[in-house]
């Protein structure tokens, strides 16, 4: 009985079964960066602005990092660079030919939590280019997708926020 109590004091998220994710939306000026961090992994959402935050790599250094970036535009890509930089492990979302980015394996077990809603390469600015993310049925990103791509893209995604 001793050594259960000890673990449980000493251990307690390793016992957990009911462990919630966190939802951390970064201070970084200009631009998005959301964290979505569960027990064992980090899920790094349209990471990019202008101030990296320092905060996140003793928060996710020794987990497994999940990379989800709306386009490939320099702030994005610098963030990813931190990120591999600092993290234990870095994959990407998909798979990406930057020359930067094309050394990080694309994710083999994504959260089936995150999901991509939308993909275009119609634009000629990678802003407009951004994908669209949904996080279960209560978040929507949009990345730093333009007017005109909004009327594209909510034209097709027949999807609603649950209130």
């Amino acid at each position: 009985m001793k050594e259960l109590l000890a673990c449980i004091f000493l251990l307690p998220t390793a016992i957990c079964f009911d462990f919630k994710p966190q939802i951390i939306l970064w201070n970084i000026g200009q631009g998005q960066f959301l964290t979505i961090f569960y027990k064992n992994e980090c899920h790094h959402i349209d990471f990019g602005g202008e101030v990296f935050p320092s905060d996140v790599i003793p928060l996710c250094q020794h987990l497994n990092n999940f990379a989800y970036y709306s386009h490939e535009d320099k702030d994005h890509i610098n963030f990813a660079i931190n990120l591999q930089k600092n993290m234990r492990t870095l994959c990407l979302f998909k798979e990406s030919k930057h020359k930067y980015l094309k050394n990080l394996p694309p994710c083999k077990n994504l959260s089936r939590s995150i999901q991509t809603l939308f993909q275009s390469q119609s634009f000629n600015d990678n802003n407009s280019n951004s994908s669209i993310f949904k996080f279960k049925n209560s978040f929507l990103f949009t990345g730093d997708a333009t007017r005109a791509s909004e009327k594209m893209w909510s034209n097709r995604i027949h999807y609603k926020i649950k209130k």
